[in-house]
């Protein structure tokens, strides 16, 4: 992403480029805390602080950033950013080079809303793992509801093909190292069940 819009805004998109919303400029002031002061006060070194304001842009950074826009926090005429000026076909598919094939094989359209959705279900997934949550029952899809007005909720094998269909959007040879080393798929066939667990001869079962 950063590299789609450094090719059509310059390195410093997020200064001189698009008018972004103020949840992304205050995430990014966030990640410019993050730097050390002898490190960005320093001139000789504003390359370095380039590359460490960016690394240090979290994931919820980069979802939010195709999400569709917000309040800028600003006066009129620019008191809103419209992220669907920002993310043109063109720099969707610079930024996830996959994108096409991945919409037709779901039926969807090459948009930045449904890139949005795709990224939203694994940076849910990555929210339940990092805090150590179960992914026995699934997990759910903060603020998405099912026809039955219930909240959506994934499986834990659906998480794992969001991650594999964003990685093959991002990177086909990214997906293929993943499809190969990936332990996933063998942990998701037994289960946490003692019947697929009695299966595995190193594997504990409670009583």
């Amino acid at each position: 992403m950063h590299a789609a819009l450094s090719e059509r805004y310059g390195e410093r998109w997020y200064v001189h480029g698009p008018l972004l919303d103020k949840r992304t400029i205050d995430q990014l002031s966030e990640s410019w805390k993050r730097i050390p002061k002898t490190l960005r006060h320093d001139p000789k070194k504003n390359a370095a602080v380039h590359g460490r304001l960016i690394a240090n842009c979290m994931f919820g950074f980069w979802t939010g950033l195709l999400d569709q826009g917000g309040a800028t926090g600003i006066e009129a005429p620019r008191d809103q950013a419209d992220y669907d000026e920002i993310w043109t076909s063109k720099i969707l598919r610079r930024a996830f080079k996959g994108l096409r094939a991945e919409a037709r094989k779901s039926n969807g359209t090459a948009s930045r809303e449904w890139v949005y959705a795709r990224v939203k279900e694994v940076h849910a997934l990555r929210n339940r793992i990092s805090h150590h949550e179960p992914l026995v029952n699934g997990f759910p899809l903060p603020g998405q509801m099912d026809e039955n007005q219930t909240p959506l909720r994934l499986t834990a094998e659906q998480g794992h093909e969001a991650c594999m269909r964003l990685a093959r959007m991002l990177d086909i040879h990214l997906a293929d190292w993943l499809a190969t080393n990936s332990r996933v798929p063998a942990l998701l066939r037994i289960r946490p069940d003692p019947q697929g667990c009695a299966q595995q001869p190193d594997c504990v079962t409670r009583p």
